[in-house]
């Protein structure tokens, strides 16, 4: 937690991601993200774990992602007992 409390406040670089904007047509534009790895240069260490996507992959792309990172901290909870 104290890594959390150290970057909280940092504001994350933009990476602008070419993403197909129309399915039926060839249309394109630029979106915008930020990335939790773009916080690693403020850590002392860091490190990975290598596991299926479905158990660990929760992308933030609306409210009803709140069910998949829900899942996922609940994985992470069984995994420390």
């Amino acid at each position: 937690m104290d890594f959390i409390e150290k970057v909280k406040d940092i504001d994350l670089p933009y990476n602008f991601i070419l993403k197909k904007a129309d399915i039926k047509k060839n249309i394109y534009g630029f979106k915008t993200e930020s990335f939790i790895f773009d916080n690693f240069i403020y850590s002392k260490k860091t490190g990975a774990m290598l596991d299926d996507k479905q158990n660990f992959y929760a992308p933030l792309k609306d409210l009803n992602s709140l069910d998949d990172i829900k899942k996922i901290l609940n994985l992470g909870k069984q995994s420390l007992v």
